[in-house]
């Protein structure tokens, strides 16, 4: 009696990692961090305040321009700009945190 074959299958899942994958997690993290479709994401996770650019990013400044423009005196009345961690040495990415007293230093 010959000895059985083992036949391979190739079983094809739809959606598998490619690059269909990859567009998907992509758009799904623009989404989920406010990309409103112009093809730039956020500068900052909504969630946590802290900045996706390194502070040596060559446009991390236009974020900067803004909270220190007249348009972001909201933004700055109600967010402080932490640009040391909690033993004073520079952040690698900057962060916004919430005011408790609403007030402007």
């Amino acid at each position: 009696m010959p000895p059985k074959r083992r036949v391979k299958r190739k079983y094809v899942v739809k959606g598998s990692k490619g690059r269909d994958y990859k567009e998907r997690q992509a758009a799904r993290v623009n989404r989920r961090l406010g990309d409103d479709g112009s093809g730039h994401g956020a500068s900052v996770n909504p969630f946590t305040g802290v900045f996706l650019k390194s502070r040596n990013h060559p446009t991390v400044q236009k974020e900067l321009d803004f909270y220190n423009s007249p348009q972001g005196a909201d933004f700055r009345r109600e967010h402080e700009l932490k640009k040391t961690n909690s033993l004073g040495r520079p952040r690698k990415f900057f962060r916004y945190k919430k005011r408790k007293d609403g007030r402007e230093k």
